[in-house]
Order: C-alpha cells, then structure tokens, then sequence
C-alpha cells in the first residue's frame, strides 16, 4: 500500500514539474546587460553605476533602457526605475554621473532636448529632480 501511495506521490510531483509555467516565464526579470558610466564615490567606498539594456519587448523608441545600480563591498543592487523616461536614445538619454556627496548622485541626462537631471538620495533611497 505505501509503494502505490509513493509511486502516485511521485508521478504527481514529477507530472507537475513538467508542465510550463507561462506566468512565471511572462513576468521574468530583465537584468542590464551593460555599463553605461561608472563613478566611485569621494572616499571610493561605494560605486555608482548606469546599466544600459535593449528592451526586446518595448516600443521602437522605448527600447533603450538606463537605470541606477550601486556596489559596495562587493555587493551589487540596482533600482529599475527607467532613466530614460520611456524615449530611449532617440529623445533623450543619460550623460553622465556626478557624486554629490556621501550619499548623493547626480544623474545627468537630456529628456526632450532639455536638461533633466535626477538626483538619487542612497540614505532615502529616493529619485528627486535637480534644482
């Protein structure tokens, strides 16, 4: 009786594992595939960066992508807010990074032909525009 029961467990198990999973395979995670800049801070004891990827599945315009990624200790993170805005290269883009201090950087970039620099607060952990 418990042979029969193990061998249903497993043709289960197996039977389920076997099928794809369409929703998991949907809402993949799409990680950077380049640097775009990278700026170490004054003290050279945090690295911020700009990862640049193509989005396959955007628009024609949108399919340029920048965001903010940061390394410390050999630990690497990065937030997936677009940069870019949605416009890809064609109407703007990203230029440069400048620390501000500890825990500011000041990402310099051209949205609609017009400056539209962002400062990343790492202590708040929040994207405010440059004043």
């Amino acid at each position: 009786m418990k042979s029969v029961l193990f061998i249903a467990f497993i043709t289960l198990l197996l039977n389920g594992c076997s099928h794809s999973d369409s929703a998991r395979t949907a809402s993949s995670v799409n990680f950077p595939d380049s640097v775009w800049v990278t700026r170490a801070s004054q003290d050279s004891s945090i690295k911020a960066t700009v990862f640049y990827w193509r989005d396959t599945q955007a628009n024609a315009l949108a399919a340029e992508r920048w965001c903010l990624g940061f390394e410390k200790n050999g630990t690497k993170w990065f937030f997936d807010y677009d940069l870019g805005e949605g416009k890809g290269s064609y109407e703007g883009g990203v230029l440069d990074l400048q620390w501000l201090d500890a825990d500011r950087v000041m990402i310099r970039r051209r949205i609609d032909d017009r400056d539209a620099n962002l400062v990343f607060d790492l202590s708040s952990n929040k994207f405010s525009p440059a004043e």
